[in-house]
């Protein structure tokens, strides 16, 4: 019978610590997914935006700037000829 009694009260302790956890954590957890969110700050997004398109303007410069300078050759090779992969 003791035993008994000490085994509910066992269970009973532990069914309240992980119901308390439980009801507890989904509003913490739920606080910090929304800092995490990718549209959390705005404003933040936009200079990210900002800074990555300035990165993509700089090489396709870069590639115009090359391509308009006349030091690239293209080279057609007719594979069938070549003997290569079809």
């Amino acid at each position: 019978m003791k035993s008994g009694r000490i085994a509910c009260l066992i269970a009973g302790i532990a069914i309240g610590v992980i119901g308390s956890e439980l009801i507890r954590s989904p509003g913490a957890e739920a606080t910090a997914q929304d800092a995490k969110q990718p549209f959390a700050n705005s404003i933040e997004q936009r200079q990210q935006t900002v800074e990555e398109l300035r990165k993509l303007n700089s090489l396709m410069q870069k590639q115009i700037d090359i391509l308009t300078s006349g030091k690239v050759r293209v080279t057609v090779v007719d594979e069938k000829a070549e003997g290569g992969r079809r």
